[in-house]
């Protein structure tokens, strides 16, 4: 029997200790893929099937249990599995299609394998179902974070730096200035210096991750700053920022405020669960988002006609 044709249940196993996991895989239960029964965490399995689920690398990624056979797939090619076997079987042969597998079955595991970075467990920085830390997707995952902090920098920079009545004309920066905010962000990793002389111990590598993830979440309240002004750009239909002038520089200052109360928000507590001090904690988050912050005022010297 193929499996397209296969009628037997199957089972989603998914990280009982992730959050993210859990509402994931309830999405599906409740859209098209499995039923609610047949969802459950890794916990919920015993024995010799337990062994098995560990075995097939349960810890790694997810896990599909045929109910009949009592066959395990792990991870992207469990997931096509799944869907070929349920109510979705085009959707489970598009994404088993060669280039597209290929692809996928990658950005899947850059998920998977940093899912302790995106969701932080409850019970603390060690879980039975913890993935083995791959330094290959670790270190992918943090240069994309990289990637959005350069990208979407340069974009607050060339919306609300370009406001500010600097320059030694006092007319705001230079456009071409205003694009360095994204590299400038990116000095913030200057604080991961004490971080990095960890690398060797079993967390050091989780901290950077942390402080990418962090960083990278803490630019939000840019990018919603940068979408308000657009959104007023468009009501008032004269081609003009509804923000204009010091209002939009003031709308960037107080995102970049609230860059800071999330950043204090996250990073110290996660670094303290890997065995950092708090205070340490504390003061890697603040001299990150204290060193472009100067860097930035510091632009303020650049003259407004420089090319």
């Amino acid at each position: 029997m193929s499996d397209d044709a296969a009628a037997t249940a199957r089972i989603l196993v998914y990280d009982g200790d992730c959050s993210m996991c859990d509402r994931l895989s309830k999405l599906l239960a409740r859209r098209w893929l499995v039923g609610a029964a047949d969802r459950k965490p890794h916990d919920a399995f015993e024995g010799d099937e337990a062994r098995r689920l560990t075995e097939a690398g349960i810890h790694n990624e997810l896990a599909v249990i045929d109910r009949a056979t009592g066959e395990i797939r792990t991870g992207y090619d469990g997931i096509t599995w799944l869907l070929r076997g349920g109510k979705l079987p085009w959707l489970g042969a598009l994404l088993a299609w060669g280039p597209v597998r290929w692809l996928l079955r990658h950005d899947y595991r850059l998920v998977a394998y940093n899912r302790r970075i995106f969701a932080p467990p409850n019970r603390g920085a060690a879980c039975a179902c913890d993935p083995d830390v791959h330094r290959g997707y670790r270190w992918a995952f943090i240069g994309v974070a990289q990637l959005w902090i350069l990208l979407f920098g340069a974009l607050s920079g060339a919306v609300f730096l370009r406001q500010l009545p600097f320059g030694t004309d006092g007319t705001g920066f230079a456009p071409n200035v205003t694009w360095w905010a994204g590299p400038i962000l990116m000095t913030g990793w200057l604080a991961a210096v004490p971080v990095a002389r960890r690398l060797r111990s079993p967390h050091g590598l989780d901290a950077l991750g942390h402080m990418a993830w962090c960083w990278a979440a803490a630019l939000v309240p840019l990018l919603v700053a940068i979408f308000a002004s657009y959104v007023g750009l468009l009501i008032s239909g004269t081609g003009s920022w509804a923000f204009d002038g010091p209002s939009r520089a003031w709308l960037g200052a107080a995102a970049w405020g609230v860059s800071l109360v999330l950043l204090l928000r996250s990073l110290p507590g996660r670094l303290a669960r890997l065995g950092f001090a708090k205070r340490t904690a504390v003061l890697v988050a603040l001299v990150s988002w204290a060193v472009p912050t100067a860097l930035l005022f510091l632009l303020r010297l650049a003259p407004h006609h420089v090319h």
